[in-house]
């Protein structure tokens, strides 16, 4: 099976050990089509990802965590994501760096640990069950 990495977010491969997400994937342009959030998803894909056990807010959360965009809600993602891993000591010195040099974006779109916090609890357990750490990935 072909692996994709994101260079903005290393440590998760594509594709999913889902096979029936993966081959909805393919048949939607594959993961990296469909996680762009530049592009919008059909209703028809969202009706199948719900079909195959999958949430639009899961969707959602993974387009914005892969995003680059200086989008607020996809820099809360990121922190969200970021800040899990160093709470869980899964984060290694690079990950404290990483959020250091956010710290800056986080203010200035008003960001705070609370809203962090909130975050990690709504879209940590979704992120899990789509990339699971026994299969290699770094959450």
């Amino acid at each position: 099976m072909k692996k994709y990495i994101f260079r903005e977010f290393p440590h998760v491969r594509f594709p999913s050990n889902d096979d029936s997400l993966n081959r909805l994937m393919g048949r939607y342009g594959g993961w990296i089509q469909a996680l762009d959030p530049s592009s919008e998803p059909t209703t028809e894909f969202l009706e199948e990802l719900e079909s195959i056990g999958y949430a639009r807010s899961e969707f959602e959360a993974m387009r914005f965590l892969s995003s680059t965009t200086e989008e607020r809600k996809s820099l809360l993602i990121r922190a969200a994501h970021l800040r899990h891993k160093i709470l869980t000591e899964s984060g290694d010195r690079l990950s404290e760096l990483q959020w250091q040099a956010m710290r800056p974006q986080l203010q200035e779109h008003d960001i705070d640990d609370g809203e962090i916090e909130s975050v990690i609890s709504e879209y940590v357990p979704h992120l899990l069950r789509w990339f699971p750490p026994e299969n290699g990935n770094r959450l």
